[in-house]
């Protein structure tokens, strides 16, 4: 709600409001499939903005992704093998990111996008997931992509300082995946 008006309005040129789009918070990611039911329901044409880490989790559980995807399975595989290299920790029983004293498990996902044999399946699942209405962060979740660190009022407010002094493409890791976001919300 805090950084996707100002970065549509700073690639696009326009304000949401002018291109007919709204926000609809959620109370958290797993509202994500109710979400897309209820303002289909209405006729209103809708999209959704997940972290990665939604493929593994609500997407299986809401039937975006079958448990058995391939591209699910591999990265799993990969979580596997880099988890005790980079102190990630995974849950026994999902195979899947767990906070523990040092990493978050949000970070662990941000580490995953790092390797270089997961992009391609981080990519599929994107595009799966894309062509059912959901935009899934490749590198985890939006502060990897901006190059902010967490999540808090001065950070976002830092961003927001750089992109104004110093224009979009310097002020952001990813630019390009920021304007392809923004291009798939006007699409």
């Amino acid at each position: 709600l805090r950084l996707l008006p100002f970065l549509f309005r700073g690639i696009a040129g326009l304000t949401m409001g002018q291109e007919k789009h709204a926000l609809v918070a959620q109370s958290g990611v797993n509202d994500t499939q109710k979400s897309l039911a209820i303002l289909a329901e209405m006729d209103l044409p809708t999209k959704a903005i997940c972290d990665l880490d939604y493929c593994f989790n609500g997407a299986i559980s809401h039937n975006f992704l079958l448990p058995t995807d391939s591209d699910v399975l591999n990265i799993k595989a990969i979580l596997q093998r880099i988890a005790p290299i980079n102190g990630i920790s995974l849950n026994p029983s999902t195979g899947l990111p767990q906070k523990n004293q040092n990493i978050s498990a949000a970070k662990a996902f941000e580490i995953l996008a790092l390797e270089t044999d997961a992009v391609p399946f981080i990519e599929s699942l994107h595009n799966k997931m894309k062509a059912q209405g959901i935009w899934i962060w490749k590198k985890g979740a939006i502060e990897a992509h901006l190059g902010t660190v967490n999540k808090t009022e001065s950070e976002w407010a830092r961003f927001k300082q750089d992109a104004n002094n110093n224009g979009f493409p310097a002020a952001c890791r990813d630019h390009e995946g920021i304007n392809d976001l923004v291009q798939w919300l006007r699409s």
